[in-house]
């Protein structure tokens, strides 16, 4: 017979559901891992909050902008002819021909500074033999420093002939055409034309009333332009004021004999 209040044969009552929990806490203790340690905190933290590993990145990061700034968005630049900014477009391929313009006139510029100059005049001076200077041999010397400094700085070549009374069939109506204005006549081949016709500059000088210069420059890959038109007329001028001074150098510096009258002379002789 069931006796009363907790008996021993007694249905117990149920545990209480937070009973194991506390239990399991304190069995677990406190420097247990929890769930937050996972792979991100115990491998990648540690890596990420190194100061040596922070400098590598760093480094490394410098590195990347460096290779995307200077090498591949230049590589990248390189076939672009324009792009837009909004609602302004660029020609990218008319300002990069715009400034190799540029550095080439300043560059023939500078040539006909060398030409003017005390450089020219010793190379002058240096072709005189004697007491006798040649135009034609000025002209040989300063047309070679020319087509050197062509193919040194343009990396342009052409060709140098130098006629003296004499204009072949060939040349005939360029160097008419340069004697009525006066400057060098240009002749440049069209890009579908012939590849071994060449470009031509032909200018005509006279040096009296019967005698003349014809110089001719002839290329096939270089075009000549506006601005070498010019060169030869002021070469060749360069050329006849510097063969004068020289000469009147050479006036000054030795005297006729027959301009000296002995202070012995007879006068009735």
């Amino acid at each position: 017979m069931p006796s009363g209040k907790g008996g021993a044969s007694g249905n117990p009552e149920p545990a209480s559901s937070s009973a194991p929990l506390v239990s399991a806490e304190r069995i677990a203790g406190p420097d247990a891992p929890s769930e937050a340690n996972t792979i991100t905190t115990l491998v990648i933290k540690p890596i990420v909050t190194s100061p040596v590993n922070r400098v590598i990145f760093r480094s490394l990061f410098y590195l990347f902008v460096w290779v995307l700034l200077f090498l591949v968005v230049p590589v990248a630049f390189l076939r672009l002819k324009r792009f837009k900014f909004f609602n302004v477009e660029f020609e990218v391929e008319g300002e990069r021909a715009a400034i190799q313009q540029a550095i080439i006139t300043t560059s023939k510029a500078s040539l006909m500074e060398y030409l003017t100059g005390r450089d020219a005049f010793i190379k002058t001076l240096g072709c005189m033999h004697g007491n006798v200077i040649t135009f034609t041999d000025v002209l040989r010397v300063l047309l070679d420093d020319i087509q050197t400094a062509y193919r040194d700085t343009f990396n342009a070549g052409f060709t140098i002939e130098i006629y003296e009374d004499e204009i072949p069939l060939k040349y005939a109506r360029m160097a008419q055409h340069s004697k009525e204005i006066g400057h060098s006549s240009l002749w440049n081949k069209a890009e579908t034309d012939h590849p071994f016709k060449p470009n031509r500059m032909v200018y005509y000088y006279p040096l009296g009333e019967s005698s003349f210069l014809l110089t001719v420059l002839s290329s096939y890959a270089t075009q000549f332009d506006a601005f070498d038109k010019h060169v030869l007329p002021l070469l060749h001028n360069v050329i006849s004021t510097n063969i004068e001074s020289i000469e009147l150098m050479v006036v000054a510096t030795n005297p006729s004999p027959n301009s000296n009258t002995s202070p012995n002379a007879n006068p009735e002789s």
